[in-house]
């Protein structure tokens, strides 16, 4: 069905974020577009076929996995930022060692391998032919074993429902994600205990696809998500906190799907930490508190 939009989708400190829609788009698929090239070119280079997206039926699917695949991405707003592209590759499970040394040794030209593991490849610095710049990738490998819904899909139909219904209010949705995770992120309060490596893992939030989730609960409205939230945590710890409140994922886990684990997240429970979770509290506070004041002056100009 239609996706049904809140009341309270604009306020005056989204105005950067609207006027860098365009731009942030142009930007993603100039930086993507040689990114997925390349990697085509390297697995076609061990004799593997590549398609795109989950279900697509190559021996290699390449899933565009993080933010940028959809344009929720918190966008360089001073044109310095490094970009860093995540992507699930599925594969079948004889193929996973093939496909993974293959990444490490022909993918990384001019970069470095900072993580690796039995299913995970971080490169950084990678230098692509097309970019100016070298850019980070991030490639989670997953076996090839059933079809589902997964993550990614599932907010990306949401966005092109938004987008066909009401092209103004859908803008105004990515502003409000832009804005949300640009604030955490400040914060101190934006990854995910399990990704934080460099920092106390008690700070863990949302994630990005949390936040993402978290704002399309509440009809696209950041405002609307703060207030609720806000509510549900005055006078409580996290540990009462979480029992109360939850944010689903209306897609599968890649990860958990594999392992035969409950599929659909909960973000507030396996994402979210006790102190990320009072820093966030706090940051939406001060938000709210924020849209009085302005609220206040605009309406009697003191």
């Amino acid at each position: 069905g239609d996706y049904i939009f809140s009341d309270n989708l604009y306020f005056e400190d989204l105005d950067p974020y609207l006027e860098m829609i365009d731009v942030n788009i142009e930007q993603v698929n100039a930086q993507q577009k040689p990114v997925v090239q390349e990697f085509i070119r390297v697995m076609e280079s061990i004799g593997l076929n590549v398609t795109i997206g989950c279900n697509s039926g190559g021996d290699v699917e390449l899933v565009e996995a993080g933010s940028t695949s959809r344009y929720t991405n918190i966008p360089d707003l001073s044109g310095k930022s490094k970009w860093d592209f995540d992507f699930t590759v599925r594969i079948g499970s004889d193929k996973v060692w093939m496909v993974k040394q293959a990444l490490e040794t022909k993918l990384k030209a001019g970069g470095h391998i900072t993580r690796t593991a039995a299913l995970k490849v971080r490169l950084t610095d990678v230098e692509i032919l097309g970019l100016d710049k070298p850019i980070d990738l991030d490639f989670s490998l997953t076996p090839q074993k059933e079809r589902y819904l997964p993550t990614e899909d599932a907010i990306s139909k949401r966005l092109e429902n938004m987008k066909e219904q009401d092209e103004y209010k859908y803008r105004l949705v990515l502003a409000n994600i832009m804005y949300a995770k640009a604030m955490l992120k400040k914060a101190g309060s934006y990854k995910a205990a399990r990704s934080i490596l460099d920092g106390p893992r008690e700070n863990g939030g949302l994630g990005g696809v949390g936040i993402e989730n978290w704002v399309l609960q509440y009809g696209g409205s950041l405002i609307d998500a703060a207030l609720d939230f806000v509510k549900h945590a005055e006078g409580k710890d996290f540990i009462d906190f979480e029992k109360e409140y939850a944010i689903m994922d209306f897609g599968q886990n890649h990860v958990s799907t594999t392992k035969r684990q409950f599929p659909y997240d909960n973000f507030v429970m396996k994402n979210m930490r006790h102190r990320g979770f009072e820093i966030m509290r706090d940051t939406l506070v001060a938000f709210l508190e924020k849209r009085k004041k302005d609220d206040f002056v605009r309406k009697f100009g003191v």
